[in-house]
């Protein structure tokens, strides 16, 4: 097989692209090496067949009797750095802002006084037509207002203050200092969310001076403000005006936003809403529930056109705790394509589990757990969950006894299990183990249901306590 990385990158590719790439090496701008444009050639071809591509062949065809192993993957090496090219380019076309910049310094340093005015002009017209003002934005406009200083040529001494009047350096300044509010703000955000996950404890430099200021400038519809507010809604979670005026700015700003940005803006609010209903605040189910909505219609859900397992069950668990039971069949219908292959399978059984369960039709739960087997120790565990509670549901309690050996022995077995996953797996099955010993002994089962209210260190403690509840 030739070079696997090279294939590999390549693969990754559209036809689009493909053919874009195809020009991009044929370029003899670019590209000054003929047998690189040969052996791309064989790799697309190989590509759209779906075909094995020999790589002793393909070099025999390429350099002929100058044939040599090293010398041909040299080449193939060559053909690599030639499509990381193609992607910077790529990049470089995709921001006609930075390209008019690059003018404009290419102008100042070849002192094409003819072209001065143009470029200039250039570079404001591509501003003014940004509707969203992100970080890089700002950084562009200082880049440019930067230029323009060297553009003026004028040296300011002390006998010249009147100049300074007419100088952009206030203009140069003020988007240099957006541009490091906003960096400054998404990294803030950043350390609040793994600090959520994490104990890390670190705080970034200047950041109460950097807020201090933020409150004293007037805020318009841009990057600055929406990360203000995504800043405001992780650090006070609790003030839910913040949130409000996040989730409006979104929808006002959402279809200008460069995709990478929505997707974390749009985690943030999401973020927000996932602390409120762990805290407890049902209602905010149901905007969470909306903004997953939003983000499979706007794209903003997935990376690399795929959701995350994580993401797929948690969307799935929304909808049924809203009760949304159709509409969870629908997306669970409609997007499993949109899962890697290897766990799509699994997810979908398990998914389509859980809606049977909480629509209790649990004798239409097991036949999808009954060989259930994932990768994932995480879905493997919830499947076993979900097979308890189904089994104690449909009282087949003899298989229920067997079955949660067994999960206790997949957790004593599964070392890689991290503790604070394990236990509250090892705890849902002492409790359970406990009701099915009680039996309908009220005094038994009120002192399980205070532990279980009072440890709050189970999965499914909230149907353990109704189960409880059923037998006082």
């Amino acid at each position: 097989m030739i070079n696997g990385k090279l294939y590999r990158v390549i693969s990754s590719f559209d036809r689009y692209e493909l053919n874009r790439l195809e020009k991009f090496i044929n370029s003899p701008y670019f590209n000054k090496h003929a047998r690189l444009i040969q052996i791309f050639s064989a790799v697309k071809e190989s590509i759209i067949l779906g075909t094995d591509l020999d790589e002793a062949a393909l070099g025999r065809f390429v350099m002929g009797a100058e044939y040599d192993l090293k010398k041909f993957r040299k080449l193939t090496s060559q053909l690599l750095s030639l499509v990381q090219d193609y992607l910077a380019q790529q990049i470089y076309e995709n921001n006609p802002l930075h390209q008019a910049n690059f003018l404009l310094r290419a102008v100042l340093d070849k002192k094409l006084e003819d072209l001065y005015n143009s470029a200039k002009s250039k570079s404001e017209r591509l501003a003014s037509r940004q509707l969203y003002r992100s970080s890089d934005y700002f950084y562009q406009k200082y880049r440019y207002e930067r230029l323009l200083y060297e553009l003026s040529g004028v040296e300011v001494t002390r006998d010249k203050r009147s100049v300074i009047e007419n100088l952009n350096i206030e203009t140069l300044d003020k988007n240099l200092d957006t541009f490091y509010f906003i960096e400054k703000l998404r990294s803030e955000i950043l350390l609040l969310y793994w600090q959520n996950v994490y104990e890390h404890k670190y705080s970034l430099t200047f950041k109460d001076e950097i807020l201090n200021h933020i409150k004293q400038i007037n805020l318009d519809v841009g990057a600055l403000e929406i990360y203000y507010y995504s800043y405001l809604c992780y650090a006070h979670p609790d003030n839910e005006l913040y949130y409000e005026k996040l989730y409006n700015l979104i929808r006002e700003v959402l279809d200008s936003i460069p995709q990478d940005e929505a997707k974390d803006i749009h985690k943030s609010a999401l973020n927000y809403c996932i602390r409120r209903i762990n805290k407890g605040e049902k209602e905010y189910l149901r905007e969470a529930f909306k903004l997953y909505q939003e983000g499979l219609q706007n794209e903003t859900l997935f990376d690399n056109d795929l959701l995350t397992p994580a993401l797929f069950r948690n969307i799935c668990t929304t909808a049924l705790r809203l009760e949304e039971y159709e509409w969870c069949l629908s997306f669970i219908e409609e997007y499993k394509s949109r899962l890697e292959k290897h766990t799509r399978e699994s997810l979908v059984a398990l998914t389509t589990a859980q809606v049977y369960f909480y629509q209790k039709q649990f004798e239409q739960v097991l036949p999808f757990l009954n060989s259930y087997e994932s990768q994932d120790p995480k879905l493997n565990l919830t499947a076993r969950l979900l097979a308890a509670a189904s089994y104690y549901e449909l009282d087949l309690f003899d298989l229920l006894d067997s079955h949660l050996d067994s999960m206790k022995i997949y957790l004593h077995r599964n070392k890689a299990i991290p503790q604070k996953i394990r236990s509250p797996y090892q705890n849902f099955i002492k409790y359970l183990n406990r009701i099915l010993s009680a039996g309908t002994n009220g005094k038994k089962l009120s002192e399980i249901k205070k532990q279980i209210n009072e440890n709050k260190d189970s999965y499914n403690s909230s149907w353990l306590i109704e189960k409880i509840d059923e037998l006082l």
